[in-house]
This record gives C-alpha cells, structure tokens and sequence, in this order.
C-alpha cells in the first residue's frame, strides 16, 4: 500500500511502503478475534485509525514508526495492539 488504505476484513498483513499516510481498520464489531497485523515499511511514520469512534488501545489512532510492525486483534467493540 503506498497511499491512505481502509482495512478490509479479508485483509490479514497491511505492508505499507509510503510514509505519512493513514491506514483506517474496518468496524471491530462483530469481527471478535480478526486480526491485523499494519507493517510499516517505509521511511517514516503511518497513522492507524480505529473505526469511527472505535480504540486501539484506547486512542482514536495509533503511530507506527518506520520500519516497525503493530499487531492488532478486535474484542468485539474496539482493537486491541498484541
């Protein structure tokens, strides 16, 4: 991916290869368990943003650094980083 991205559920490895962009996952809501793993492959940071009003680790976002990777999984209402 080297631009913004929504997260499909049938997505399972996002590698993204373009900094300052925003991956946005889809609704943790009847997705329990789904997980995700965002790899950031580029030279600087990306933005992972939780549906609507749905949390990652209760933030509306997440960073992932360059060259960094973050798991995540739903709990049936928002998302949790593994």
């Amino acid at each position: 991916i080297n631009d913004n991205y929504t997260v499909l559920t049938t997505d399972r490895i996002i590698k993204i290869t373009a900094f300052g962009k925003t991956i946005t996952l889809p609704t943790a809501v009847g997705n329990t368990g789904r997980e995700f793993i965002i790899d950031n492959a580029s030279a600087g940071d990306v933005t992972v943003d939780g549906n609507a009003s749905e949390t990652i680790e209760g933030s509306l976002t997440q960073i992932v650094p360059s060259s960094s990777a973050m798991v995540i999984y739903s709990d049936g209402s928002n998302f949790r980083i593994i």
